[in-house]
């Protein structure tokens, strides 16, 4: 069952109604039985390794809260780590390893082996659910939360039904408090969260999956398309991504606003960036975080020498791209942007010197900025898209070449540049303080409902009726 289904929304709307029927110290029951029926739907097996991985995280916090003895917590904690990180490994990379190895062995030197290892359907959000226990585990460890001790909120905590599946990756300080103590109906709150949860079917439904309409008939086939062609899909696919994503992350976070939860933000208009850096500040900002607070850092973060940091920065980078699947298409995405940071802390005192020299508007040099950011991401997502390393270097090495020749799709392109303009004319706004959810519920009742019936009839006559999947519910 995916957000943008009738399924959904049926669903949904039973948990409002149930959950607010209820006295406030039982509504954890609702979230509780829905996160179950919800994750259930995924098959048994899923299920069972949910429900017995976080029994096992539960116990590990509980113990680490009474023993006295640090060795003794450290080993916990790795022990944690350890399970969680085997689990994401053998379901998402083992079989990748395997082909990759024996692969490289014949290649190189004309070595075969005969080891056969399945591969295991993924089990869907196992990257998320098992990254919110590492950071409980390791939150305990370093005093900064104490355990939960009701085992119920602890894993409705890990496997929120608006969560699991594709994030945000929520810290435990910051829901479990929530959970414990639930919020009483607000109206304003409400409306907050059903005007988001809109915005996020509109992103998805009339942006981002009718710009896949192109950039899949592209990237599915790109022997059989010219350089404006593969231009066009690069430039489209950048906003298909962001798109599908925001939109999956503000219906999570409008339904939960709608059940009085505030879930952690996921992105803060990133195509707005001026370097790599705050692109990463503002895209997938609970993962970026993640990989800050739990690696980066513990790895000496930036206060060890250059060279050391260079090499964390890269190192967490590329397990970044991994993170996102078992394709060396993630892992070179995840390399392009380790790249991309290590020049930029190599190249700072040039380019300092530089700006300095030029003295360009700053209106100028901020849209400037913005725009070599914006093409270097866009770069990197052709990686990212490609159904192989083969079809991405194809995909740059062709991109300037049989000009003019284009593939058109009317209603796809047509729709999609609509799209991107409202899309656009709504962040340019909000990246200039000139509109938030308070602005537009202060605009005249007219213009406000204009808006709002404008979303509405988009999603139903312009949006893609295909139900199809989040892009990163597979990682």
């Amino acid at each position: 069952m995916t957000f943008n289904s009738i399924a959904f929304i049926l669903f949904f709307i039973s948990i409002l109604i149930t959950n607010y029927s209820l006295s406030i110290t039982k509504r954890w029951t609702v979230g509780l039985t829905a996160s179950f029926f919800f994750y259930a739907l995924q098959g048994v097996g899923a299920l069972a390794i949910l429900i017995g991985s976080t029994t096992v995280d539960f116990g590990i916090g509980l113990y680490m809260a009474r023993s006295k003895k640090p060795a003794t917590n450290k080993l916990l904690m790795m022990m944690s780590i350890t399970m969680n990180l085997l689990l994401i490994f053998g379901f998402k990379y083992l079989y990748f390893l395997n082909k990759s190895l024996f692969a490289t062995l014949n290649y190189l030197f004309n070595i075969h082996y005969s080891i056969q290892i399945p591969e295991l359907i993924v089990t869907v959000g196992i990257s998320f659910y098992c990254f919110k226990k590492i950071s409980y585990i390791a939150d305990i460890y370093q005093g900064v939360i104490k355990p939960e001790n009701h085992f119920g909120y602890f894993f409705l905590y890990v496997s929120h039904f608006l969560e699991i599946t594709s994030g945000p990756i929520d810290r435990a300080k910051d829901l479990l408090p929530q959970l414990n103590n639930p919020k009483p109906f607000n109206q304003t709150t409400f409306r907050y969260g059903l005007l988001i949860t809109l915005w996020g079917f509109f992103l998805k439904l009339v942006i981002a999956d009718r710009l896949s309409l192109y950039t899949d008939a592209v990237f599915n086939n790109v022997y059989q398309h010219h350089g404006p062609s593969l231009l066009v899909a690069a430039y489209f696919y950048s906003f298909q991504i962001y798109c599908d994503f925001a939109g999956y992350t503000n219906i999570a976070l409008g339904c939960g606003l709608m059940l009085g939860l505030k879930l952690a933000p996921n992105f803060n208009l990133p195509y707005f960036s001026k370097s790599i850096s705050e692109f990463w500040r503002r895209w997938h900002m609970s993962l970026s975080f993640w990989f800050r607070d739990y690696l980066y850092i513990p790895l000496g973060g930036s206060r060890v020498p250059a060279l050391r940091q260079y090499f964390n920065l890269f190192i967490v980078f590329l397990l970044c791209g991994l993170w996102h699947g078992a394709n060396w298409t993630f892992i070179v995405w995840g390399g392009i942007h380790g790249t991309y940071l290590v020049l930029a802390l190599i190249t700072k005192k040039i380019r300092k010197r530089t700006a300095e020299w030029i003295k360009l508007p700053p209106p100028i040099g901020a849209i400037s900025k913005i725009f070599i950011t914006f093409n270097l991401v866009t770069f990197a997502w052709i990686f990212f898209r490609a159904n192989s390393l083969g079809d991405a270097c194809y995909f740059i090495f062709h991109v300037f070449s049989s000009w003019p020749k284009i593939f058109i799709d009317v209603n796809s392109m047509s729709y999609g540049m609509i799209g991107i303009t409202i899309l656009l004319l709504i962040e340019t706004l909000q990246y200039q303080n000139k509109l938030s959810l308070k602005d537009f519920f202060k605009l005249p009742i007219v213009l406000r409902w204009s808006c709002i019936y404008f979303l509405i009839f988009s999603i139903i006559f312009a949006g893609v009726s295909v139900d199809n999947a989040f892009i990163y519910n597979q990682f």
